[in-house]
């Protein structure tokens, strides 16, 4: 028989949640003992990513959304012992920007050729082009949420774990 889950139930009664278990761990981090608790975890802002912007007209400073298409395969570079650098191109009708993760070269699969993603994140105009250093990210196809929250979060504790 199941168990019946209250709002006074401790998260580890969440399917995912093992009682002493990592997740667990993560959650006290933040104060999160019971299922109220998670409940009550608002988010701390959200962010427009419904308001898309052309790549070469956005001035700097400001985070907005781009949809781009990569068009240049992911490369990694190592300028330095200890660090990686992912960079590819990515191109709207207005133009292309150079799109660099650093210590982040688990995420070269995430971008083929020919991708369109949604990247959110401040673009930055160097001598050399327009550069997003960073950005959140998703690939583009599946509804996207316009409105995204953002939850104070910890580590190994994302985002997106927390609003699935």
């Amino acid at each position: 028989m199941k168990q019946k889950i209250t709002f006074d139930s401790p998260v580890s009664a969440l399917s995912g949640v093992a009682e002493g278990g990592a997740r667990e761990k993560q959650l006290f981090k933040l104060g999160i003992y019971t299922v109220g608790d998670l409940l009550s975890h608002y988010p701390r802002a959200y962010e427009d990513r419904g308001d898309v912007r052309s790549i070469a007209d956005e001035p700097e400073g400001e985070p907005h959304a781009y949809v781009l298409t990569v068009v240049t395969a992911a490369s990694i570079t190592t300028p330095r012992r200890g660090m990686t650098i992912l960079k590819f191109r990515a191109a709207d009708d207005s133009g292309t920007a150079e799109v660099c993760f650093f210590n982040q070269h688990y995420l070269k699969a995430s971008f083929p050729v020919g991708a369109r993603m949604r990247f959110y994140g401040k673009t930055v105009r160097e001598r050399n082009g327009i550069k997003l250093y960073s950005p959140a990210f998703e690939a583009v196809g599946a509804e996207l949420a316009s409105l995204v929250p953002i939850y104070r979060t910890t580590e190994g504790l994302s985002r997106k774990i927390l609003v699935s």
